[in-house]
């Protein structure tokens, strides 16, 4: 494994050995996870054993890019006898920096920023069933968290143009009172500070360069409370079932009320609650305890 432009081995790369199939798995096989190992000093990695095919080569470091999209899947290599002679290129991660703050100006800690880029469109295999609508955006590297003066670093990034999301952790996105005695919640907003990521400003990433974005001031927006009962067929009351709440709109953003992704469990007698649904229309699911 080296670097793109200067030739140098990358020590401490994590290669992946995976194996190339020409259709969907057999119904029922058990996910398998592919072969890994690390490089050495001089960039060198092994894998032994390996039964003849067909295998693509992937390798990640932190500080390198992380391949994003169609186009930077790795070329396919037939195995059929043993093989020195694997070359990986991994060029410099780009780096987005900034700082999240509230409406009032004071940082905001602990949040989840993240670099999103479109979802890239992978060519159908033969005889998948057809893709179920996805978000439009996708995280397209590591995310990053703020510190306590609300900076952030997000590192890794592929040269590309990236809009920035920002999301208080559930903790801080559960309910206030705004002055005027309504409840209010942080919600994902858009670097430089929108809920709409059409309106976001689109920030150009160059391999091995470093972009500051500036402040990104948290939006807050009216929320409500969604509260009921679980039930059985007999009427009784559901303990412990999953309570999930997701945006009727598969192509919609994540959800940012409290919990993880909208979810909670009920009480003892069947009682959910879900607070920091902001207005939308959604999906609201009960799931049985196992």
């Amino acid at each position: 494994v080296r670097e793109q432009g200067t030739g140098a081995p990358i020590s401490g790369a994590q290669v992946t050995l995976m194996k190339e199939r020409s259709g969907p798995p057999p119904s029922g096989m058990a996910f398998e996870r592919p072969p890994q190992t690390t490089t050495d000093s001089a960039g060198r990695f092994v894998f032994r054993s390996v039964a003849p095919g067909r295998y693509r080569f992937g390798a990640q470091k932190a500080g390198f890019a992380m391949p994003f999209g169609p186009a930077a899947m790795p070329a396919a290599v037939d195995v059929a006898a043993n093989i020195d002679t694997i070359e990986i290129i991994l060029p410099r991660g780009g780096v987005l920096t900034g700082r999240v703050l509230d409406a009032s100006g004071e940082p905001i800690a602990n949040a989840m920023v993240s670099a999103m880029r479109p979802r890239p469109e992978f060519p159908a295999r033969a005889g998948a069933p057809p893709r179920p609508p996805l978000p439009r955006l996708v995280m397209a590297g590591p995310a990053g968290q703020t510190n306590e003066l609300g900076e952030f670093r997000i590192h890794s990034l592929a040269a590309g143009e990236y809009v920035v999301r920002v999301m208080a952790r559930p903790y801080e996105q559960s309910a206030t009172a705004s002055p005027d005695g309504h409840a209010t919640t942080l919600v994902p907003t858009y670097a430089p500070g929108t809920t709409d990521p059409d309106a976001a400003d689109a920030v150009a990433v160059q391999a091995g360069g470093t972009v500051h974005v500036g402040d990104i001031r948290l939006v807050s927006a009216p929320s409500f409370r969604v509260a009921g009962t679980v039930v059985d067929a007999g009427g009784r009351p559901v303990a412990g079932a999953l309570i999930r709440l997701t945006p009727a709109d598969p192509a919609a953003d994540m959800l940012p009320m409290s919990g993880p992704m909208g979810a909670n469990r009920t009480d003892g007698r069947g009682a959910f609650t879900l607070d920091g649904v902001v207005n939308g229309a959604y999906i609201l699911v009960a799931i049985a305890p196992v």
